[in-house]
């Protein structure tokens, strides 16, 4: 990746790392203040809106960084104001919609013996309109090449939000602070960082875009959509479901306990997800400009550089992860054996490679789909299993296995379709050009 691949990636890895650090205070601060009950409450609400978004966007978050960049490298502006009109106003409506159905449901959902979690998700329902529009606006924004700029929303300023509003609720009420309240918090930071969002999108949307006269495919669009939908649903239910369940199934305090691990692990995922916000844009102008060669570089060395830097994180937590979890507190130090399983899960991931988003750039996103089912029936499987017997060593277990179980069936599918292959050992074979294509 060279120049300005080379700066973006480093400017979103750096922005990633960034906003990692700030949500690592955050969460620190969060469970000294609020305990393992409230740590665990602000991360069941955080988990069921990361889903709902799901279902409030319907695709469009994929669907705008697929063809606004495309429409916009063919001149075809007024398609591209279409799509962002659409795909705002869209999300707006139902995702008001979809909270007042969630709220007035919400007994029904978490209906267990933990009070805490129920009024966590009624209040955290709320925040899904605010986290539906930043999605839209950040997909903007990544379509135009101004992907440090959305990063700097979500990863930066939210955590910046964050810790001022816990540092000031604890200064002005101190002593013991009730577990919820750090629910309302993150609700607030949501609409500050949607209304952002918005500013920051208008700001750097091309000039062309905003004078061309707006062009709707809403066909077209629609059933482009279903698939990136059920894929998105799938892709973000296996990074969240051993919360939902574990919540479900047992009580706040293992929640709480879970979710700190798999803060640890997620250290191994940056590199994978920064570069795959840079590259994503790429990947499908050079599919679609037939450039099979160039794109099979790009995905080489994107897999390399997610797997050099995983495979240092890996050790380096593998060596400090009681003093890594003992900045959380004490009671902590049980997450320490779920927490290197959730680690090796995902180095094995950066080793397959980047499977998934070339299905999704390469117009494959009913496949993708279809390997996601499959990974997360295996996931959802395993934890309904595990759970009750491992705690939340079977979770990260089932969290492990069913998302490699996706990320190799993607990878097959992806050299079955395009002779392309996701894994770095590819280009240590000498696998430098796609099978069946010379260009």
């Amino acid at each position: 990746m060279r120049g300005g691949h080379t700066a973006d990636t480093l400017g979103t890895i750096i922005a990633r790392f960034g906003g990692y650090a700030l949500s690592f205070i955050v969460a620190t601060i969060i469970a000294r203040t609020f305990g393992s009950e409230g740590y665990g409450s602000y991360s069941f609400a955080l988990a069921w809106l990361n889903v709902m978004v799901v279902f409030a966007v319907f695709g469009g978050q994929t669907l705008v960084v697929r063809n606004y960049a495309a429409y916009n490298s063919v001149g075809d502006y007024g398609k591209s104001h279409g799509i962002l009109t659409a795909s705002l106003l869209f999300v707006s409506v139902w995702s008001v919609i979809l909270t007042i159905l969630l709220r007035v449901t919400s007994s029904f959902i978490v209906n267990n013996d933990d009070p805490l979690l129920l009024h966590a998700f009624q209040i955290g329902i709320f925040g899904l309109p605010f986290v539906a529009i930043s999605h839209i606006s950040e997909a903007s924004l990544r379509s135009v090449n101004k992907t440090v700029i959305g990063q700097l929303i979500s990863k930066i300023l939210r955590p910046i939000l964050m810790i001022a509003a816990v540092g000031t609720y604890v200064l002005l009420k101190g002593g013991s602070q009730g577990p919820l309240q750090i629910v309302w918090i993150l609700v607030a930071s949501f609409v500050v960082t949607s209304f952002t969002g918005l500013i920051l999108q208008r700001i750097y949307q091309p000039r062309e875009v905003t004078k061309a006269k707006r062009e709707y495919e809403f066909k077209a669009w629609l059933t482009e959509s279903l698939p990136l939908f059920s894929l998105n649903f799938f892709t973000i239910l296996t990074r969240r479901l051993e919360t939902i369940l574990i919540g479900l199934m047992t009580n706040a305090h293992l929640t709480g306990l879970f979710n700190v691990a798999f803060r640890g692990a997620d250290l191994l995922a940056l590199p994978h997800q920064s570069i795959v916000f840079v590259v994503a844009p790429t990947i499908s102008k050079l599919y679609a400009a037939g450039k099979w060669k160039k794109l099979q570089m790009m995905v080489y060395k994107s897999a390399g550089v997610s797997v050099a830097f995983s495979t240092l994180f890996f050790l380096m937590l593998l060596l400090f992860r009681e003093q890594f979890l003992s900045i959380f507190g004490e009671k902590f130090l049980e997450a320490s054996s779920a927490m290197m399983i959730l680690a090796l899960g995902d180095l094995v991931k950066t080793l397959v490679g980047p499977s998934g988003l070339v299905l999704t750039m390469t117009k494959r996103a009913p496949v993708a789909f279809y390997t996601a089912m499959v990974g997360a029936v295996i996931q959802v499987s395993a934890n309904l299993v595990l759970i009750p017997r491992m705690g939340i060593e079977g979770a990260a277990i089932a969290n492990a296995f069913g998302l490699n179980v996706r990320m190799i069936l993607s990878a097959v599918m992806v050299y079955r379709y395009h002779g392309i292959h996701t894994s770095v050992f590819g280009y240590l074979l000498g696998k430098t050009t796609p099978r069946g294509h010379d260009a």
